[in-house]
């Protein structure tokens, strides 16, 4: 059976901001500098055995992350991909190791933008789906969202389900957050069929993120 204990990891802290109603986040994926510079930067904070997928730019923040895998970081409790956190001024140094994500493998990294509003989405899974980690930049640090557990189910109810991130769209909802998918989607993707759940119904479907987790809305 696959691990999801990470997502017990997940912590949340509240804080407050200007609502932008009616603006959806933006797809953002700006050019890496330094590309070379961010990689021996993390090289120097951990040791030689470090491997990393691609530094994504928080949307024109001096803010990079990358998914990475951190042996040096490694014990039983705490292991598998981290998300590395990196600032810019005017070099890049790595500012916090987060905690390993366990059995999934290297997630790829999503950044939306509203205004000056950051949320980085992290597509988990092995062999599958197992659902979407979310982040919010404040200032310089990455803080987590909640997991939300959804994934679209595979043609044929075949195992494995495979990612929604592809059908989401992003917004804000005064403080928190909206995801907004326009398929059929499945909640605890590629889990046995007394968890697993097909949402029935019309699109879209609604999550709003309150109080650390992530609550389908009018369902």
């Amino acid at each position: 059976m696959m691990h999801r204990a990470f997502v017990l990891l997940i912590g949340f802290v509240i804080t407050s901001f200007v609502d932008l109603p009616g603006q959806a986040g933006r797809l953002c994926n700006p050019p890496m500098p330094d590309s070379g510079a961010a990689a021996a930067a993390v090289f120097a904070a951990t040791d030689q055995r470090t491997q990393f997928g691609p530094f994504l730019v928080l949307c024109g923040q001096p803010v990079a992350v990358a998914a990475a895998w951190v042996p040096a970081r490694d014990d039983s409790s705490d292991y598998g991909p981290r998300l590395v956190v990196l600032t810019r001024r005017p070099h890049w140094a790595v500012r916090e190791i987060q905690h390993g994500m366990l059995d999934t493998a290297l997630p790829d990294l999503f950044a939306y933008q509203v205004g000056q509003r950051v949320l980085l989405i992290a597509d988990i899974g092995n062999e599958g789906s197992w659902g979407l980690g979310t982040f919010e930049l404040r200032g310089d640090t990455l803080v987590a969202l909640g997991f939300l557990d959804v994934g679209l189910p595979a043609p044929f109810n075949s195992e494995p389900d495979e990612t929604a991130i592809h059908h989401a769209s992003i917004s804000p909802a005064g403080a928190q957050w909206r995801v907004s998918f326009d398929t059929v989607i499945v909640v605890q993707p590629n889990q046995p069929a007394s968890k697993r759940r097909l949402l029935l119904g019309k699109p879209p479907f609604v999550f709003e993120q309150q109080a650390g987790t992530w609550h389908l809305l009018g369902r």
